[in-house]
């Protein structure tokens, strides 16, 4: 009874907890504070990285005595924006790391508006596999410019290229790319045949009429000499008419 009376009391605590949590995120003042923090963190984020590519390697010291007020940061935004910059950049996914950045943005944006919630699911989903599809492209890069696709990226490629080779890692990658747009623009072979079609049609339609155009004018023009011509056939002028009657009698009145 004991068992019964605790894991019933711990359901009610966890359905109590969770309705806070959907009460809390259902208030509308709530959703504008929290997209409004994440659409700014971003841009916090965004200023944050693009520093850390200029000051990375003067940076390393700072980072390393975080705590220590007397060594300051070359980042824009000081030792934190060095620390996560340095943490997602360089430790993480170099320039895939931005992309983080615009699915936070796009996720303040969609909770102001109170967009469906599948979507704000469905791009974090992508986001997160673009972010680390462009990190391991980038690791194709010589290890000397390791920023730019970040420890991760350059690691996981290096570890794919053991088991699948440079050529099969490439070939991955491509139909990877393939996949997203034909999924994400909804391109399919019966569709692109159609739009071929329609293109093809639209062209022969605009050089039919670009050939008829002008030969209509010319028969215009052929017409209205013609009819010109014929009249002046039967044209006669006033000037040279003389009566036909010479011998005219006088009436009397």
């Amino acid at each position: 009874m004991t068992k019964k009376k605790t894991f019933i009391k711990k359901n009610q605590t966890s359905v109590s907890t969770i309705s806070k949590v959907t009460s809390f995120t259902k208030n509308r003042q709530n959703q504008t504070i929290f997209g409004a923090f994440l659409i700014l963190f971003s841009i916090f984020m965004t200023v944050a990285f693009i520093s850390f590519f200029f000051s990375w390697q003067d940076d390393q010291s700072s980072l390393n005595q975080f705590t220590d007020k007397t060594i300051s940061s070359i980042n824009l935004l000081g030792k934190i924006g060095g620390k996560l910059s340095n943490l997602l950049v360089f430790q993480g996914f170099g320039l895939g790391a931005f992309i983080l950045n615009i699915i936070l943005f796009t996720t303040g944006v969609r909770i102001l508006i109170q967009s469906d919630l599948k979507k704000i699911i469905t791009s974090w989903n992508w986001g997160l596999l673009i972010m680390l599809w462009t990190s391991i492209t980038l690791g194709f890069v010589h290890e000397k410019y390791a920023i730019l696709s970040g420890i991760v990226g350059f690691e996981i490629n290096e570890y794919l290229q053991a088991f699948i080779g440079k050529t099969g890692l490439i070939i991955f990658l491509l139909f990877f790319l393939i996949s997203y747009l034909i999924i994400h623009f909804s391109i399919d072979p019966d569709t692109l045949i159609k739009k071929f079609e329609t293109s093809k049609n639209n062209e022969f339609n605009n050089e039919k009429s670009q050939d008829n155009t002008p030969s209509l004018s010319t028969n215009t023009t052929i017409s209205t000499s013609d009819s010109n011509d014929k009249k002046s056939d039967f044209e006669l002028s006033v000037e040279n008419l003389t009566p036909t009657i010479k011998n005219h009698s006088d009436v009397d009145q």
